[in-house]
This record gives structure tokens, C-alpha cells and sequence, in this order.
């Protein structure tokens, strides 16, 4: 039995010649403590306390550096209103910020503390992921699930992170598609809570540590016929 981390993942597997009757998906195991989601957040020393928070985290990678988030914020960024924090990235996405001139936003360092990467998601409303090659599984999309956080992202060539949000946000082609969806859930209650509500579910169903256990203890049992 082959294990894939995506349908889409799959899918090219079979392609190229996989058998599909011995194959199934698993999502990478992202573990998620319970201590780490408590109201702990960087808004209080931000000055952020009403303030509309987008934001995301990527590792320091030139590569993977996408232009579509920040650019999507500045066609909605609202002084006094919005703001937009980012943990770890490319030095590009500072340079991006300065030359759009965007007034509310904040750079953190990278970080591996499991504590600083959820007070960080503590502090966003939605979590506004982009990156140029697209994701098969992505532990940052699954964390912000974890948080019941609403995911917008983009098209790439890679594109799992359709799967792995689901209808708790949206998948968009471009930066003005990211702006529209990004104004709908600053304004638009309803469809806000309808997509923390779906991200939760989304979580609790597919990506939470326990659900992947039983699908390998699943798994285990199926190939040594328990």
C-alpha cells in the first residue's frame, strides 16, 4: 500500500502508472497542543486590539516568495482598521511592503517555537497564505485550520492547498480575486463565522492528530489483515 499526502498527489501517482487500489491518502501528521491555543497574541503589544488581522508565516525562501498576499492587502488596507502580520519570509516580502507602502504591517522573525507560531495564529482573524510553487500538504494551512481561522490562497502549479481548505475559505487565480475574498470576510460577518466554523470542522474530520493516528492504525491493520 502506497501512502500519498493529497488527492492531487494521488492522482499523479496513478498517472504514472500507480495502482489505485493500493493507495490511499494520509495528511502529514501536524501535532497541535492544546496549551499552545489559549488567548495568548502579539495584539496587545502591536496596539492591535481592533483591529482586522490578516496574515501568514513561511519559511525564509526566496524561492517560494509569493507577491499575491501583500498585494491583494493594499487593495483593502484600512488605517485604523486592518493590519497585516507576517512570521518568517524572504526578505522580499519587506521590500514588497516598503514599495507598496503599506502602513499596518509587521515582521516577525522566524521562528520553530511551536509557543510564538501559535501566539502568532492567535493574533489573526484570516489567514492569508500564498506561495509561488503551490502545496501538496501544508502544516502551516493545517494550523490555521487548528485555529478555526478562515485560509484564502492562490493558484500554482502545485495545488493541494484546494483540497486542504476546502469550503472554509477560498482559492483564487490573482491578487484582485485575494482582495475581493479578503474585503468579504472583513465585512461580511456571516460568511466570516461560516468559514471558521467549516475551517474547525475541517480540522477535526481530516488534519487533527488523533483523526491521522486511526487512519495508520487503519492502515497497519488492512496490510497485516488484523
Amino acid at each position: 500500500m502506497t501512502v500519498l499526502v493529497s488527492e492531487e498527489q494521488r492522482q499523479k501517482w496513478i498517472s504514472a502508472g500507480g495502482d489505485p487500489d493500493r493507495s490511499m491518502v494520509i495528511p502529514v501528521p501536524v501535532e497541535v497542543p492544546h496549551e499552545t491555543k489559549s488567548s495568548s497574541s502579539y495584539r496587545e503589544e502591536l496596539g492591535w486590539e481592533n483591529k482586522f488581522v490578516f496574515g501568514m508565516h513561511q519559511r525564509d525562501d526566496k524561492n517560494i516568495f509569493s507577491p499575491i498576499p501583500l498585494e491583494a492587502y493594499d487593495e483593502i488596507e484600512a488605517d485604523g482598521t486592518t493590519a497585516f502580520l507576517m512570521l518568517g519570509g524572504s526578505s522580499n516580502y519587506q521590500k514588497q511592503a516598503k514599495d507598496l507602502g503599506l502602513k499596518n504591517i509587521h515582521f516577525l522573525d522566524t521562528t520553530s517555537d511551536v509557543n510564538l507560531i501559535h501566539k502568532f495564529l492567535n493574533t489573526l482573524d484570516v489567514y492569508a497564505h500564498g506561495r509561488s510553487d503551490g502545496e501538496q500538504c501544508s502544516s502551516s494551512i493545517i494550523e490555521g485550520l487548528s485555529h478555526s481561522l478562515p485560509i484564502i490562497s492562490h493558484s500554482a502549479p502545485s495545488m493541494g492547498q484546494v483540497a486542504q481548505i476546502g469550503d472554509a475559505g477560498k482559492v483564487v487565480n490573482d491578487y484582485r480575486e485575494y482582495a475581493d475574498v479578503m474585503g468579504d470576510l472583513l465585512c461580511d460577518d456571516k460568511y466570516y463565522e461560516q468559514c471558521a466554523m467549516n475551517a474547525a470542522d475541517q480540522y477535526n474530520k481530516i488534519y487533527n492528530i488523533d483523526s491521522i493516528i486511526e487512519k495508520f492504525i487503519d492502515l497497519y491493520k488492512t496490510v497485516s489483515n488484523v
